[in-house]
């Protein structure tokens, strides 16, 4: 049991990326944590997404602030809800 959780734990960090609310602090801030998102997730960083990440990490900020967790951000941070749901297969 204990394995299995410590497992779990590691993958979770291998998929989330954590920050803190300083990293939201101003706009040249939250574009070095889309630096660092991008690099941890191995994405490419586009100027036009960065409105939707900006977005995207003040939302998760107030919420996971409020549940007490710490707040990451996965790699879908700089796509909008319509654009996670679209890549979902659809159920017959």
């Amino acid at each position: 049991m204990k394995s299995a959780v410590a497992l779990l734990v590691a993958a979770l960090a291998l998929v989330a990326f954590y920050f803190t609310a300083e990293d939201l602090e101003s706009d040249e801030a939250l574009w070095e944590l889309y630096g660092r998102w991008a690099a941890h997730h191995k994405v490419v960083r586009e100027p036009g997404r960065f409105p939707t990440f900006k977005v995207n990490a003040h939302m998760l900020h107030g919420k996971q602030r409020d549940a007490g967790s710490l707040m990451a951000l996965n790699v879908f941070g700089d796509k909008s809800f319509d654009e996670v749901m679209a890549r979902q297969p659809r159920r017959a």
